[in-house]
Formats: C-alpha cells, structure tokens, sequence
C-alpha cells in the first residue's frame, strides 16, 4: 500500500462531517436535560424560606428528582434500546417542560405536595442521560 492511499484511509477515519452535529446535539440536549434536572437545586433556598420548609422536606424535595432520575435510567435505556434515541430525546425533552413549569407552579402556590410532585417529574430530566450516551456512542461507532 502506498503512502497515499494510507494517508487518504487515516484521513477517512478522522471525517467528522455530518457525525459532528450527532454528536454536538445530544451533547446540547442532554445539558438541556440536566439543568432542567437539577433545577430545583438552585431554588430550594427560596422555596424553604417561603414555605417555611424544615431541613428534612428540603431533603426530600431535593432528594426526589436525583432518585426519580437514578432508578428511571434502566427503563429509559430499555425504550431507548426499542424505539431509538432520537425518537427519546425529544419525548424526553418535551416531557421536561412542563416539569419546569411545575416547579415554578409549586413554588408560587407555596405547597410542598406539589413540588414532590414536581420533583418526581422533574426527574424525567435526568433520565436524559441514558439516551444521551447510547446516541453519543451509535454517532460515535458510525464514523
């Protein structure tokens, strides 16, 4: 083989053209997905002060989101496995909205059912990561 043709191979090997925004773009949605995640975080100061939550319900309304989200991934990865990651992320995006908007629902009517409630949805967010990576890796192994 001449030098030529192993340049043109390794050359062919490294094209990122068209796999680099499938790769780009479930990076983005899966930031999406996580800061809708973990949302509640950076807001539990000011929901505890106008609830008057105790430091046991601000653990459980933080809490609630991160389990949701852990124990979500082993069914998220089955459907993702079923139905294909592009077909998941945008369910799973679409159904993190209102999640978001539940949260600041919660937060304006001041009752903490709700934002367990919402903390539960919100978890659909973190289950984002399952997809996140089997797309990552089919963009990855197709080039």
């Amino acid at each position: 083989m001449s030098t030529r043709t192993t340049a043109a191979t390794d050359m062919q090997a490294f094209d990122l053209r068209g796999g680099l925004f499938q790769l780009v773009g479930p990076t983005l949605a899966s930031a999406v997905g996580f800061w809708a995640w973990m949302l509640i975080s950076p807001i539990q100061r000011f929901h505890a002060e106008g609830m008057d939550l105790s430091e046991g319900q601000v653990s459980l309304m933080l809490a609630t989101a991160v389990l949701v989200g852990a124990i979500g991934r082993i069914f998220t990865g089955a459907l993702t496995d079923r139905f294909g990651a592009r077909r998941m992320f945008t369910v799973m995006l679409l159904a993190t909205v209102p999640a978001v908007l539940l949260v600041a629902l919660a937060g304006s009517l001041g009752s903490f059912a709700l934002l367990i409630v919402a903390g539960i949805y919100l978890g659909i967010g973190g289950l984002i990561f399952a997809v996140g990576i089997r797309r990552a890796a089919k963009a990855c192994a197709s080039n």
